[in-house]
């Protein structure tokens, strides 16, 4: 056991990445999909990465505003990358999309429900 861990939480820690508490093996990650509901912009820097502000539903769930980086592979498959913060010139679009942005939510109520 790792030092200052109590052993319930070495059981649940198990249990996240295998699926199964006593077993070894991991489960197959499932698929996850997302509906990308309005992209309100998109801006891409000098060295080909992607920083895109847009309404998403992932695996049909609730829709949500993110902010996120995607990034392109040596093999040329894009990769998503973790969701980032939102800028004063950022917050201004949202503003003045604000009427969009609501619809997009909406309407992804409707496809996500």
């Amino acid at each position: 056991m790792r030092p200052g861990l109590n052993p319930g939480f070495i059981k649940a820690e198990k249990r996240l990445l295998t699926g199964r508490p006593g077993k070894g093996s991991l489960k197959m990650p499932r698929e996850i999909k997302e509906e990308v509901i309005l992209e309100v912009f998109r801006n891409e820097d000098e060295r080909g990465g992607i920083i895109s502000l847009r309404v998403v539903s992932w695996n049909k769930g609730t829709p949500k505003l993110e902010k996120r980086s995607f990034w392109t592979t040596l093999e040329g498959e894009v990769r998503t990358g973790k969701i980032v913060g939102i800028t004063e010139e950022e917050f201004n679009l949202l503003i003045e999309n604000k009427d969009k942005i609501q619809k997009a939510f909406k309407e992804g109520e409707v496809t996500s429900g």
